[in-house]
């Protein structure tokens, strides 16, 4: 497919998607604004339940229901814990997840058609080798139109299920970040830089062609890669999760704690615009469960940025607990008295420090270039 033809297909519009039909959300508390990203390797029990159905928004991850043999598929132990979830809570938007780039096995739905003919739907290099987004897993190439479809009929196959609003994508930008900040090239994965536009390209496709399936009374989100430039994914979807490790010192990818500055204050900003436009956004906090200051920080770089349809959750950042059930937490600043914001928040003539109020009394400094902050909340 030619270069040109892959533009005509993404077709520039002016336009951009407004989720018609949205979540739970108040300004009441923070509590009414979070999101639960989870995996939990059996069925969810009462207990769980209970918790779980304060949310308003609960989506699962890759590992959901895996140490049950009854389901092989990803796709139909997303559904059964979707229909728990609807059980105890049927006004939760529930999320499906899909991952743009690495073809995971256990989601068999998509898998066992493209492993049987893997050069009819797989990126393959310039040197003739297939992709390694994730070794030793092949990579989606969604320039080609075959591949989009799969993804378009397996996200409608969740939301047909009747128990999901929308479809999590997950390494939705993933390849704009390998050419940001990588030059196009990670030889050890055979990326090289003519597969990485193509793969740019083809990820913009395949966002259109999710949102266009669905409508926009369901939920497309992408979440995003951290990396030097604003994410532009809001011209073709609803909705972004902001990236995985919102203002937090954690980098995901390597497992080490380390805060950006500079990253946060895109963090904010690509909040703060979204919310402008009234598009949904998560913001996915990681840290320590038992470090209470980086969690007020965090959650106060979210208040500053807080708008209409934006979600925040803060997770542990721990290996064996982070995206679990286990790892994710009611905290007790989720319920304290908030209230509209009074404005958006003023910012210092330098761009680092953001102040703002909300009616409740509720009062949030933030210094991002000194990583602190104060919340004097309106108990």
């Amino acid at each position: 497919m030619s270069f040109l033809l892959i533009l005509m297909i993404l077709g520039a519009s002016e336009a951009y998607p407004i989720l018609q039909r949205t979540p739970a959300f108040s300004f009441e508390t923070l509590g009414h604004a979070t999101f639960a990203h989870i995996t939990s390797p059996t069925p969810f029990n009462s207990s769980q339940l209970s918790f779980l159905k304060r949310f308003p928004i609960v989506q699962f991850d890759k590992g959901q229901d895996d140490n049950v043999p009854d389901l092989y598929d990803a796709e139909d132990r997303f559904i059964r814990a979707a229909r728990q979830i609807k059980a105890v809570n049927p006004d939760a938007f529930c999320l499906y997840y899909q991952n743009l780039l690495i073809a995971f096995t256990m989601f068999q739905r998509i898998t066992n058609i493209t492993e049987a003919a893997p050069r009819k739907y797989y990126a393959v290099a310039t040197n003739g080798e297939f992709v390694k987004t994730k070794p030793p897993y092949k990579t989606f190439d969604h320039t080609i139109s075959a591949t989009r479809d799969l993804f378009v009929n397996d996200c409608l196959y969740g939301i047909n299920s009747g128990v999901f609003d929308g479809c999590f994508i997950d390494r939705a930008n993933y390849a704009q970040s390998v050419l940001d900040t990588l030059n196009g090239s990670i030889p050890a994965h055979n990326w090289d830089i003519n597969v990485t536009r193509r793969l740019v390209q083809g990820s913009k496709m395949a966002l259109k062609a999710l949102m266009t399936a669905v409508g926009e009374d369901h939920i497309i989100l992408a979440k995003e890669t951290s990396y030097d430039t604003l994410a532009e994914d809001w011209m073709y979807v609803n909705a972004m999760m902001v990236t995985d490790t919102f203002c937090s010192d954690y980098d995901h990818d390597q497992e080490i704690h380390q805060y950006d500055p500079k990253q946060c204050k895109l963090d904010i900003e690509t909040v703060r615009n979204a919310t402008r436009r009234g598009q949904l956004t998560q913001s996915h906090g990681m840290g320590f469960l038992n470090d209470t200051v980086q969690r007020e920080y965090t959650i106060a770089c979210f208040l500053v940025a807080h708008g209409n349809m934006s979600y925040f959750s803060y997770a542990s950042s721990e290996p064996t607990l982070s995206w679990s059930l286990d790892g994710t937490r009611w905290w007790p600043e989720y319920d304290y008295a908030l209230g509209a914001p009074v404005g958006e928040a003023v910012v210092s003539a330098d761009g680092w420090t953001y102040h703002r109020n909300f009616t409740s009394g509720t009062t949030i400094m933030v210094d991002i270039y000194r990583h602190v902050a104060e919340i004097q909340w309106a108990h």
